[in-house]
């Protein structure tokens, strides 16, 4: 898109081009986060159904998101792609927290 809109640095303006840098940014804040916290449960001896659910729900949750980013201001597809986004950083440290304090 950089390419097509003849943009260099930042968004010139362009609202394809700045939809397409915020649906990487968001995925840059909150996937590195999700995937330590994953793995540190999984470390720590967290059940492998909490695991594999908080994996499947943050890959389903980006997908999701990244579809309603990239295809316009759709509410619905972000707030679904976001809310299983945040299940899975809730559910891998409620994961973690029970197997370090209890």
């Amino acid at each position: 898109r950089r390419f097509k809109a003849r943009v260099l640095l930042g968004d010139g303006r362009d609202q394809v081009l700045l939809a397409r840098i915020r649906a990487q940014a968001n995925f840059v804040e909150y996937v590195p986060v999700a995937l330590i916290v994953i793995g540190l449960a999984e470390v720590n001896g967290a059940a492998a159904w909490l695991v594999w659910t908080c994996a499947a729900s943050l890959l389903l949750g980006r997908a999701i998101h990244a579809v309603g980013m990239l295809t316009g201001a759709q509410t619905k597809p972000r707030a679904a792609g976001m809310t299983l986004t945040w299940l899975a950083l809730v559910l891998g440290a409620a994961g973690l927290a029970e197997r370090l304090v209890g």
